[in-house]
């Protein structure tokens, strides 16, 4: 049932994202502008997508080498897709995590071990994703937070949400405890004021999930105990360097229309926004919440005239629905491996 959802919401934002490049451009204006792009352009932003996996996955095998795990470049890069692909189709990228967590058991990595790669590559993730948002939208502080645009608040509330979630993180490799009474409290609350249903067997499950992924995280964060700060510093770098070539897509996608936009630092900020608020819209891919945040911000921003529907729409198409056809492939392992129930895997 929730396959079933999540497609008919790809399907959805897919179809009106193409509705509104008809009725906004027009196909007159459509195939101008299909024409006047540089065929070269579409390499470069295929290449620095790939790119982006590559050194993803090349951060995950540096973990797993540091826990000592003999695995394959081909291994990482197929954790990783897996990843990028169950991430793409639920919500809030929830599904990512569990699915590479299997194919890493699959080929002889601990489940512990396993968990412990995929938690600590996540925190300095987000930490190095919260950096660039704070630097790359500090760099144009009258534009993000002096202009008056309405984006400015969701700016603030994803900046808000995202150093509360590097906080608890933090906290709970501190104070794991603390953290579960912390969140069951708040569940607590939720369900007097009926946010959340108070039924009994609900209301234990989410506590006992909780208290899984709080241990888990704690267990990841004493795994790495005693490495030199340097390595964190290293993989969060790595992270930065990574998400630049993410980010740097849609630069491209502008550059293939021939439009000049203040300067690279400015499309990376707006990006980098789409991407962190997006990422707490509770639908497949952020549907409906990127695409809106992505048109308010580059709308003001991109020349008068600029086919900003149809560059809207080669943006999805590059970082989400590719990732989703390039990535699927990849899922083929998992179901292969169960169906034979093997546990090793020679690439």
């Amino acid at each position: 049932m929730r396959n079933k959802f999540s497609l008919i919401i790809i399907l959805i934002t897919a179809l009106l994202l193409i509705v509104g490049v008809f009725f906004s451009d027009g196909v007159d204006s459509i195939k101008e502008a299909f024409k006047s792009i540089e065929p070269k352009y579409f390499l470069i932003m295929i290449s620095t997508m790939i790119l982006y996996w590559l050194s993803q996955a090349m951060i995950n095998m540096e973990l797993a080498h540091n826990q000592g795990q003999r695995v394959s470049p081909l291994q990482s890069i197929k954790t990783y897709m897996i990843g990028e692909f169950f991430s793409a189709i639920t919500p809030m990228s929830t599904g990512g995590q569990p699915a590479q967590a299997i194919y890493m058991t699959s080929i002889g990595i601990p489940a512990g071990i396993a968990s412990s790669i995929l938690g600590i590559q996540l925190f300095f993730y987000h930490i190095a994703r919260l950096i660039l948002a704070f630097g790359l939208t500090f760099m144009h502080y009258e534009f993000f937070y002096n202009s008056g645009y309405a984006f400015t608040i969701f700016l603030i509330i994803g900046l808000v949400l995202n150093s509360a979630l590097a906080f608890f993180m933090l906290l709970a490799a501190l104070r794991p405890n603390l953290i579960k009474k912390l969140v069951n409290k708040i569940f607590q609350l939720l369900e007097k004021l009926k946010i959340l249903k108070n039924v009994e067997n609900k209301a234990e499950e989410r506590r006992e999930k909780l208290n899984r992924g709080v241990d888990d995280f704690y267990n990841s964060i004493r795994q790495f105990g005693g490495q030199k700060p340097s390595l964190f510093l290293l993989i969060i770098m790595q992270n930065i360097i990574s998400l630049i070539y993410f980010y740097g897509v849609t630069h491209y996608i502008f550059m293939s229309f021939g439009l000049e936009l203040p300067n690279i630092w400015m499309s990376l900020a707006c990006v980098c926004t789409v991407q962190m608020i997006s990422a707490y819209v509770p639908l497949p891919g952020g549907s409906f919440g990127a695409e809106g945040i992505f048109y308010l911000m580059f709308s003001q921003i991109l020349p008068k005239g600029a086919p900003i529907f149809l560059i809207l729409l080669i943006w999805r198409l590059l970082t989400y629905y590719f990732t989703i056809i390039a990535s699927f492939p990849f899922t083929l392992t998992i179901k292969n491996k169960n169906s034979k129930g093997g546990n090793n895997e020679k690439d």
